[in-house]
């Protein structure tokens, strides 16, 4: 591998790092830990942070399997929790006014600020991020000679 690559790739790992460090600790300061649905998230980041320093300090095929499955993690409960935000707001909303109509709906529930609807894809994104720094590296389960 080149050396501008692999510098690159050490770049998007230190900022993938303190995305999920900063992710992590916000849904921890909002005690984002009532019910399975929202601890899930942050076992996600910390299995990624785990397989992230394993991945550093292995460089092993295992490791990067691990660490793109962690990254595969990151994307689904990036997804899974924007719709579970929008259909929270959505219900509320719909309670609020039940007149309401799709379109309306829709913008009232992506302008609620609690739980904000589309927060959950800045975990989708470093899932993403995560995947970029495993591009080209064949999770092969042989460890590399050194």
């Amino acid at each position: 591998m080149h050396d501008d690559t692999r510098s690159l790739r050490k770049a998007v790992a230190v900022v993938l790092l303190l995305g999920m460090l900063g992710l992590g600790a916000e849904l921890l300061f909002i005690e984002h830990i009532e019910g399975w649905q929202q601890v899930a998230p942050v076992a996600a980041l910390a299995l990624g942070i785990g397989t992230l320093a394993w991945d550093a300090a292995a460089k092993s095929g295992g490791s990067r399997l691990a660490l793109r499955l962690a990254m595969l993690g990151l994307l689904v409960s990036g997804v899974a929790g924007v719709y579970l935000h929008y259909d929270s707001n959505a219900a509320f909303q719909r309670e609020l006014d039940p007149s309401l109509g799709t379109w309306p709906l829709t913008l009232k529930t992506l302008r609620a600020h609690s739980p904000p609807s589309l927060a959950p894809a800045a975990m989708g994104l470093l899932g993403a991020l995560g995947w970029i720094v495993t591009a080209g590296r064949t999770p092969s389960l042989e460890t590399p000679p050194r």
